[in-house]
């Protein structure tokens, strides 16, 4: 953002068309933004991952995984879709696809999830 002058800020393209500082907060705000959307309804081991933005679109699309601390980022179970222009969920997958397809990941680490911690 640039000065006009007068105390007011005012966009500036960057060079790939896009409001190079303000989409860049807003990459940064998009995952606390999901984040806070998934904690409200689903359990603590699914969680946001760093967004994309999709400049088609106009938003910032968030993956949405299940993880453990002891194993890591066990794989994708969604997406949260953030605006752009607003930091806002816009969209997501349903929450009970984001449920099932944690258990089906869960299930096949099983074993690795329930093993003692060495």
């Amino acid at each position: 953002m640039a000065s006009n002058g007068m105390g007011c800020l005012r966009r500036t393209r960057s060079p790939k068309g896009f409001f190079s500082s303000r989409k860049r907060a807003w990459g940064m705000e998009a995952p606390p933004e999901a984040s806070l959307f998934l904690s409200d309804r689903l359990p603590d081991r699914i969680s946001a991952s760093a967004p994309s933005l999709d400049e088609t679109a106009h938003v910032w699309r968030v993956p949405v995984i299940l993880a453990y601390p002891h194993l890591g980022v066990l794989g994708t179970v969604g997406e949260v879709v953030v605006s752009d222009t607003v930091t806002q969920v816009i969209a997501s997958t349903s929450i009970e696809d984001m449920l099932t397809a944690a258990q089906i990941l869960a299930e096949k680490h099983r074993d690795a999830i329930e093993a003692p911690l060495p």
